[in-house]
């Protein structure tokens, strides 16, 4: 719900149009659902990239368009 309300306001405000958007994920790591509708609404955005931070996990995943899904960076 965050994820969506956040892409939203930055959409709204003419932000996301062609931008790289970072997000940083602090306490769980991002589900198998989620990741594909985190996918599917930075399409809808219009965003160039997205890079989320997973300080649990420490884990770093990002998606590009036409990827259905966020991936884990190797």
């Amino acid at each position: 719900m965050l994820t969506s309300e956040l892409y939203s306001k930055h959409y709204n405000a003419g932000k996301t149009l062609g931008a790289a958007m970072t997000l940083k994920v602090e306490e769980q790591a991002v589900c198998g659902c989620c990741r594909g509708d985190i996918a599917a609404t930075a399409e809808k955005a219009g965003l160039k990239s997205l890079e989320i931070s997973g300080v649990a996990t420490r884990k770093t995943l990002y998606w590009k368009p036409g990827m259905r899904s966020i991936k884990e960076m190797d």
